[in-house]
């Protein structure tokens, strides 16, 4: 009997692991959907008005975010490794930004265009919260539990990292 209960049990977290893990996939997945439609929206506006635009999320959040809501894991490892190099790249980014521009021509442009230059920082402050969120949840362990079951590669996705930076 004993024997019995400890396989109900198994079975049982084996069980939770996979809901949590496909709860975690689903809002990731419409998370990235929303943030996809966003940015293709905006994307539409600046070019019906002839406004300068570039973005990195755009149809492949919505594609990734659909894949995710179904909940696949093999999405999620590549999601993961792409978010990885896009935050290792803002933080390669941040390292030398103070060296890309005199301080005094910053200045200049902020006092020319506060908006402008305020939204873009926002922006990009949000985008690097985003990407860390999605990393976050998509790194969590029950997704690289359902990876490893699945016999996908997982943990930290350290190539991703180290080209990022450059």
């Amino acid at each position: 009997m004993n024997g019995s209960k400890g396989r109900f049990i198994t079975l049982l977290a084996v069980g939770n692991r996979m809901d949590t893990s496909k709860r975690i996939l689903k809002k990731v997945g419409i998370s990235l959907l929303i943030v996809g439609l966003i940015d293709i929206s905006f994307m539409a506006y600046c070019i019906s008005n002839q406004m300068s635009y570039s973005s990195s999320f755009n149809i492949f959040a919505v594609i990734a975010g659909l894949l995710l809501m179904r909940g696949s894991i093999r999405t999620a490892r590549v999601v993961t490794f792409f978010s990885a190099f896009i935050l290792a790249g803002f933080l390669g980014f941040f390292v030398i930004f103070p060296f890309m521009e005199p301080l005094d021509l910053k200045l200049i442009a902020f006092k020319l265009n506060p908006i402008s230059t305020l939204s873009s920082y926002i922006f990009m402050f949000a985008a690097i919260g985003f990407l860390y969120w999605v990393y976050s949840r998509l790194a969590s362990e029950p997704i690289m539990s359902a990876r490893k079951e699945a016999g996908l590669s997982y943990g930290v996705p350290k190539i991703a990292f180290s080209f990022g930076v450059i």
